[in-house]
């Protein structure tokens, strides 16, 4: 990530290791709160696979940003 060309605005690189796991975490939870709601709203399913999309996609970023270098 150091060596990386990164523009004046970008954070210092312990701010990431701080932000991207509270993602994960506050995601977690959300999914856990509608997954455990007593009413299950009519597009439920349509709201955990959105989820679900959005965890692929975090993890697809981290991995093409750190490793691959996208």
């Amino acid at each position: 990530y150091g060596t990386l060309n990164l523009p004046a605005i970008v954070p210092p690189g312990y701010v990431f290791a701080f932000v991207w796991p509270l993602i994960y975490i506050l995601t977690t939870l959300v999914v856990l709160l509608v997954w455990n709601n007593q009413k299950k709203v009519s597009n439920f399913k349509l709201i955990i696979w959105l989820f679900a999309i959005n965890a692929l996609c975090n993890l697809l970023w981290t991995f093409l940003f750190f490793n691959k270098h996208y």
